[in-house]
Formats: C-alpha cells, sequence, structure tokens
C-alpha cells in the first residue's frame, strides 16, 4: 500500500511539516510555553512516518540510488545553487562553503533545516542494512524491544560527543559540528524510524482510542510541566532522555489520533494532505520565505502592524509559497529534473504526452 492512499499519515505529514515551519518562525516567540513543547516529537514524528513505508526489496545499489535522488539531490542542487549567488554577492568563501555542503549538518550550511534531507538518507540506509541484513522482522518482538530500549539510552547519552569537539590533524586544531550527515544522532532518528517501520500495520489500518489519547494527552502535559525533558537533535540536546523519550511517543500517538479525525473534515483533510505531499519544498524553503517576509514587513517596510501580526503572516507564507514553487517545478521540466525523483519525473513526461 503506497503512503499516499493512507489519508491519515498523509494528514499526519502534512502536520508535522507545519510543526517544523512553526518552530522555526517568528510565532515561536509568542507563545514558548506551547510551542517549545512541542519539540519532544517534532523530530521523532518525522523519523516514524519515514519509517512506515520502508522497502528493503530492491538491490542495495537501486535503494541507496532511489533515495539519494529524492533526498539528496534537492538538497545539494538547492545549496550549491545558493553557494554559487552567495559566493557571486561576495558573502563568503566558496571552497568553505562547500565543504560545509559536502558534509552536510546545520551548522555547517545556509539553510540549517536541509540538515534533516542528508541525515534522513543516513537513516534510511541504515534502516535498510538491519532490516535486509539483519533481518529485523526475523528477530523476536522482545529482542525487538531490548535493541530499541538500548539503541535510545546510548544514543542519548552520548548526543554530544561529537558536538563541537577539538580533534588535532597535521598540528590543526578542528571543532568538530558533529560528524558527517550528522551520524552521529543516527542512534537516536533510527530507533524511531524502526518504530515507525515495526508498527507500520498499526498505523495504516489506525484504530484512534480517545481513552489512550487522554491518557498521552495528560502524562505529555505532565512532562512538559513538571520536567526539563526537550529535544532539539541539530543542536544535539536530548534533556531527561526517559521523559523525553515518553513525550516524544505520547506526541506521535495525539498526532495519528488527531490527523485520523481531521480525515473526516474535508476542507481540512484537503489542506492538509496538500502540505504533506509539498513537505518537501516547504522544508526547503520555510526557513527563507517566512525570515524574509518577516524581515521586508517589520524592518523594511516598517508597517504599523502588530508585531504578532507580521509573525503570523510570514509564518502562512513560509508553507503556502513552497506549494506554488512545487507547483511550477512540476510544470517546468527543468525543475522537476532536478527536485523531484527521477521515477516521478518519468510519470509526469507520461501523463503530459498524454493530454
Amino acid at each position: 500500500m503506497k503512503n499516499d492512499r493512507v489519508d491519515h499519515i498523509d494528514i499526519a505529514k502534512g502536520i508535522s511539516i507545519i510543526l517544523v515551519a512553526l518552530f522555526h518562525s517568528k510565532l515561536a516567540a509568542f507563545a514558548p510555553a506551547l510551542i517549545k513543547p512541542m519539540a519532544l516529537f517534532r523530530m521523532p514524528l518525522f523519523f516514524f512516518l519515514s519509517g512506515i513505508f520502508l522497502s528493503y526489496k530492491t538491490d542495495a545499489s537501486k535503494f541507496v540510488w532511489k533515495k539519494a535522488d529524492a533526498l539528496l539531490k534537492p538538497y545539494f542542487v538547492t545549496l550549491i545553487l545558493l553557494l554559487f549567488i552567495t559566493t557571486i554577492l561576495g558573502e563568503g568563501e566558496f571552497n568553505r562553503g562547500l565543504v560545509g555542503i559536502l558534509y552536510g549538518n546545520g551548522n555547517t550550511i545556509r539553510w540549517t533545516p536541509l540538515w534533516f534531507l542528508t541525515h534522513l538518507f543516513m537513516v534510511y540506509c541504515i534502516g535498510y542494512v538491519v532490516c535486509k541484513y539483519f533481518r529485523f522482522d526475523a528477530i523476536h518482538a522482545n529482542a525487538k524491544k531490548v535493541i530499541i530500549i538500548c539503541a535510545i539510552a546510548v544514543g542519548s547519552v552520548y548526543i554530544d560527543i561529537f558536538w563541537n569537539a577539538e580533534i588535532i590533524m597535521a598540528s590543526e586544531k578542528f571543532i568538530l559540528p558533529g560528524l558527517p550527515f550528522s551520524f552521529d544522532l543516527i542512534l537516536i532518528s533510527s530507533t524511531f524510524f524502526l518504530l515507525g517501520y515495526i508498527f507500520r500495520s498499526n498505523v495504516i489500518s489506525f484504530k484512534p482510542s480517545s481513552i489512550i489519547a487522554i491518557f498521552c494527552l495528560l502524562v505529555f502535559l505532565s512532562i512538559a510541566k513538571f520536567t526539563d525533558a526537550y529535544i532539539d537533535l541539530n543542536e544535539r540536546v536530548y534533556r531527561a532522555p526517559v521523559f523525553a523519550t515518553v513525550g516524544a511517543l505520547c506526541g506521535i500517538y495525539l498526532i495519528l489520533f488527531i490527523s485520523h479525525l481531521l480525515q473526516k473534515v474535508a476542507l481540512i483533510k484537503s489542506a492538509l494532505i496538500k502540505f504533506g505531499s509539498g513537505s518537501l519544498f516547504i522544508l526547503i524553503f520555510h526557513w527563507l520565505i517566512g525570515g524574509k517576509t518577516f524581515s521586508i514587513l517589520h524592518n523594511v517596510l516598517q508597517l504599523e502592524i502588530p508585531f504578532v501580526l507580521i509573525a503570523i503572516f510570514a509564518f502562512i507564507m513560509s508553507v503556502v509559497v513552497p506549494l506554488l514553487i512545487k507547483e511550477i517545478v512540476c510544470k517546468v521540466d527543468l525543475f522537476a529534473l532536478f527536485y523531484l525523483p527521477m521515477n516521478n519525473v518519468k510519470l509526469y513526461h507520461r501523463l503530459k504526452s498524454q493530454v
């Protein structure tokens, strides 16, 4: 079953990417008590949803190529184009910028949110190896639980072991911003990814429970209120690991529960599915569009409008304009070649030739 036929999962993807844009918007400064706790499940939800449709039936080379085409291609196209533009404008050194792009971490690239694309590529590859070559499916359920618990425990304890770590090479001192492609996060991200894979049948045929949802909500609110649990993978923060993990799992269930309810509301369902299907473009462009929109309205035009209204408008633009960019990309062959997976481009051409 394809994920575009499972409405509540696409709705969950839409909610997930909206939360990412919201977290990076100026609105975060107005409602920190509301927005900050959602960081507990914001990125874990992304990895969980990605793991639901992992398939390892193809050859390794085809799998890696497919994921590189879908994730790394738009990453490199966007950042290398940005690098050329900023170099021409004299806003950075080309060689240093190129090394940062190849390193693929949030602290080494200009548009920080794009770190997720390189890391998700690594997560898919690790998931493929674990499931195909280590036969994860054949492992006893209790053994899987032990593996999951150990992975999240070790990953959370050593999350910052390579963060701002000093190394000496050829008598030169370097500060590591984590490992390339954020590989030092792989135990944590893969845990949520594999949980999505393990529970995919349950998620696809999701049967919501109001009792479980209320319980998860109470637990989540308690953790947010009475503990200092917090997750920011890009900054290598996984504070109060036990509470943070429980909070993440509760948040994931709540989003699935809400998504299942929202699929009954046609207008909201349609909008969120559009956001979910355009999540790649929102991820890539929301940072620029939201920031520039806010800057122009607030700093350049100096409009006599309340700060919060400008922030709201900038946030809306940050998630809507990328959808328009997606429409343009789908209609322009060259853009489609650079931003859409090759199988989608071929399908697009076939459909176009039939019109």
